[in-house]
């Protein structure tokens, strides 16, 4: 009994350490075939039920995969039916030297000024606050930035949103 406790162990441990190698080696890789593999599906879902693709990039994402999104845009056809979102800078910046008609959004927490100032630098990029304010929802139109709220799924916020002058809700009600 001791014998097979102790080699369940070792095997318990050796799951452990390849686990680690695999995943250390090639989770970028294959988190990217993931990720392509599931915008295929949303933006067939998309094209359905003519809904407009608010697609978030990770920090995780090498420069290839957000080309490889890119790509993927461009072929479905959707350029003009989506919003690539992201955290991070390195990923817009990315977006934007490889294409500019696609619509960007810089997504922030809480937003500021400054923020909207960084989205109007990026050019055809939204600004994609969790919640805003009349003030700098007009400071953002005034100069041109779109205003994407994320991630409202109650049809009391709908109407609260718009009066703010929200350009899009992200959501996951398809009917909202």
């Amino acid at each position: 009994l001791i014998i097979i406790i102790i080699f369940a162990v070792i095997i318990y441990i050796l799951s452990i350490i390849i686990f680690r190698i695999i995943s250390l080696k090639d989770l970028k890789q294959l988190a990217s075939k993931k990720i392509i593999w599931i915008l295929n599906k949303r933006t067939k879902i998309c094209k359905k039920y003519d809904c407009y693709a608010i697609i978030e990039l990770k920090k995780t994402l090498t420069q290839d995969s957000v080309k490889k999104v890119l790509d993927i845009i461009k072929l479905e056809n959707i350029q003009d039916k989506c919003l690539i979102i992201s955290f991070d800078e390195e990923v817009l910046n990315t977006i934007r030297e490889n294409d500019t008609s696609i619509k960007i959004g810089y997504l922030v927490k809480s937003v500021s000024q400054d923020d909207i100032d960084k989205a109007i630098n990026y050019k055809n990029c939204a600004i994609c606050p969790k919640a805003i304010s009349e003030d700098l929802a007009k400071y953002a139109h005034k100069n041109g930035v779109q205003i994407n709220v994320w991630t409202a799924d109650k049809y009391a916020q709908k109407a609260i949103l718009h009066a703010t002058g929200v350009d899009y809700i992200t959501t996951n009600i398809l009917d909202m």
